[in-house]
């Protein structure tokens, strides 16, 4: 018998203001995506345009960006997107009309939180008074004249 993998349910969070009141529950990023999103990445000023003289290495990369797509549309429990007023389903047609800026800030949040990278600390309230001890200055010693 084996160990059975418990289903875990991220909500995401959001750092830019922009995106304050977007809902994202989604299931944690297979290691496959988390490393695909890792070397996309890197093809971030990669020109796409001209798609008929791309190399091997470069259709790839697009395989690799439409996986991902197709992992994280998969993946996704819950949102609130709406375009136009109405939602947004949650397919690979309903992904296609947002923009990949949109969509890739998503995707960078899901793999962060599937990775377990800590969410950045929040401001710590001070607890007391200050410390009232001053620090001391040092003084460089000097080597010894004695011999």
């Amino acid at each position: 018998m084996g160990y059975e993998v418990k289903g875990k349910i991220y909500k995401l969070r959001f750092e830019d203001p922009d995106m304050k009141g977007l809902v994202v529950r989604i299931t944690p990023a297979p290691v496959g995506v988390i490393l695909a999103a890792t070397k996309l990445a890197n093809l971030q000023d990669f020109d796409f345009s001209n798609v008929s003289s791309l190399d091997d290495e470069s259709l790839a990369a697009i395989n690799e960006l439409s996986g991902l797509f197709e992992s994280f549309v998969s993946s996704l429990v819950e949102w609130n997107v709406t375009r136009n007023g109405k939602p947004v389903p949650i397919t690979m047609a309903g992904l296609k009309t947002l923009s990949s800026e949109f969509v890739m800030a998503i995707i960078n949040a899901w793999s962060g939180a599937s990775s377990g990278v800590p969410d950045p600390l929040e401001p710590q309230q001070s607890v007391g008074q200050p410390s009232q001890v001053a620090l001391l200055p040092m003084e460089r010693s000097l080597p010894s004249q004695a011999s």
